[in-house]
């Protein structure tokens, strides 16, 4: 049976239903579409329940005030949220689990529209590899200092170019820098390194994007007696010498590499944060 594909929009144009993504009215003048003038989150639901719903709506209310947008009155009501996601899903017939994205952006005549988007994830809760990946560095374009780094979405350009950077190196994801040489982020994930049993991770300061998973790593660290450092620069030469390097992103969780560059590594640590976090997250 082919996967049904319904979007919840609220717009001037179609308020608070549910559309066929097929027959998507989207406005030709859409500030989105015409010069990428909004935010997202990306979520993951399990059993039709977005997960820490909370902490991403903190994320997207902080991107908007950045971006002088207003909230639609919808994010004023998480509970509205939660259910119109559960709605959602139940009308696509996805109740395993799933990825969100809730996406705010700025209508021509300055409105803010809001759209949840849903589709089917091929694995059950946060999914550690079994095999490392393997990371390039994007050298030769700098990522953008916060708060415009801060803001997801208004980096679009500069992933996509990581991407097809990358895929040139025959790496699975790319390594950004910012303007000083140090490391600012990984394409859509953030990035953790293990040194002398302490873990690092770029301060926002550095340029790095930062996610709900990004809290829950330090948190989970935290939990386990693992020292943590947040606020900290990293230059290139520090994750080339450290002995463990994973990324973090919503929907996956922890993902871990074993090799940079020609730089090789373990990943015992951040076997022990993902299991803290599956349990923080689904119980267990």
């Amino acid at each position: 049976m082919a996967i049904k594909n319904y979007i919840y929009i609220h717009s001037s144009r179609v308020e608070g239903d549910f559309v066929n993504g097929a027959e998507l009215p989207i406005d030709p003048h859409n500030n989105m579409l015409m010069y990428n003038d909004g935010t997202y989150e990306d979520m993951l639901a399990y059993g039709t329940e977005v997960r820490h719903l909370p902490a991403h709506l903190t994320l997207l209310n902080n991107n908007l005030k950045r971006l002088n947008i207003k909230p639609p009155l919808l994010l004023y009501n998480p509970a509205s949220i939660s259910e119109n996601i559960t709605r959602l899903l139940n009308k696509n017939r996805i109740f395993d689990s799933s990825h969100i994205r809730l996406s705010v952006y700025r209508s021509a005549n300055d409105s803010a529209c809001l759209s949840i988007q849903s589709r089917p994830l091929p694995y059950r809760q946060y999914c550690y590899n079994e095999s490392g990946i393997v990371l390039s560095v994007l050298e030769n374009s700098p990522h953008p200092d916060a708060p415009l780094s801060l803001i997801r979405g208004a980096n679009g350009t500069l992933n996509a170019l990581a991407r097809q950077y990358a895929k040139s190196q025959r790496a699975d994801n790319c390594l950004m820098l910012n303007r000083f040489g140090r490391i600012a982020d990984a394409i859509e994930a953030n990035m953790f390194i293990m040194h002398k049993n302490t873990l690092y991770t770029p301060s926002k300061r550095e340029g790095c994007c930062p996610n709900v998973m990004r809290d829950l790593v330090l948190q989970a660290a935290m939990r386990l007696g693992i020292a943590v450092q947040h606020q900290v620069g990293l230059s290139l030469q520090a994750v080339l010498d450290a002995d463990e390097l994973f990324l973090a992103e919503p929907l996956c969780g922890i993902t871990w590499a074993i090799a940079c560059l020609k730089q090789r590594y373990r990943h015992n640590t951040s076997q022990l944060i993902h299991n803290e976090i599956s349990r923080l997250t689904f119980g267990g």
